[in-house]
C-alpha cells in the first residue's frame, strides 16, 4: 500500500511538474515566397515523351517519363507560355512577342513566323503541320502548312 501510494505521488508531482513548467516560447512560422512561374509541362500522345517549359527561353525534354531531363537550345531567351506535343518526336511552343517555336525531331528547334509581334498564351496542334494559336486577347490564328501561312479563326 506504501509502494502504491509513493508511486501516485510520483506520478502526480510529475504531473504538477509538467504543468507548472513554463511554455515553451512560440516559433515563428517561416514563410517561403517564390516568385518563378511555375514550370509548365507539354506530355505528348505517348506520356513518356513529355517537355518543360523553364524561364528565360529554357526547355527540358524527357523520353523517359519524366525521370530524366535534357535542356535543348530553342533559340530565345523570352519566357514561353504554352505548348502542345502532338506526337513523341513533336513538339510546337508559344510565347511573348508573337514567338511560335516547333521542333519535328524531339531535338532541334525552328522559329515560325506570325503574323502578329503580340503575346500568344497557348496552342493546341494536331500534327507537326497543323496548330491552332492563341493570341492573349482571345484572338486564334489556324496554320495548316507548319507555319508558312496564317489564317484568322472566325466563330
Amino acid at each position: 500500500l506504501a509502494e502504491a501510494s509513493a508511486r501516485t505521488d510520483r506520478s502526480r508531482t510529475a504531473a504538477e511538474n509538467a504543468a507548472a513548467a513554463p511554455a515553451a516560447p512560440a516559433q515563428p512560422m517561416a514563410k517561403t515566397f517564390s516568385f518563378a512561374a511555375p514550370e509548365t509541362v507539354i506530355v505528348s500522345s505517348n506520356p513518356a515523351s513529355r517537355w518543360r517549359i523553364l524561364q528565360g527561353g529554357q526547355v527540358q525534354r524527357s523520353a523517359d517519363g519524366g525521370a530524366t531531363w535534357q535542356t535543348q537550345t530553342t533559340g530565345v531567351s523570352d519566357t514561353l507560355s504554352g505548348g502542345w506535343s502532338p506526337s513523341p518526336s513533336v513538339c510546337w511552343l508559344v510565347g511573348p512577342r508573337g514567338i511560335v517555336l516547333r521542333t519535328t525531331d524531339g531535338r532541334n528547334w525552328t522559329r515560325i513566323s506570325f503574323p502578329e509581334a503580340v503575346p500568344l498564351t497557348s496552342i493546341r496542334a494536331t500534327d507537326d503541320q497543323t496548330a491552332t494559336v492563341t493570341t492573349e486577347d482571345g484572338r486564334q490564328f489556324v496554320t495548316e502548312d507548319g507555319g508558312r501561312t496564317w489564317a484568322r479563326k472566325e466563330f
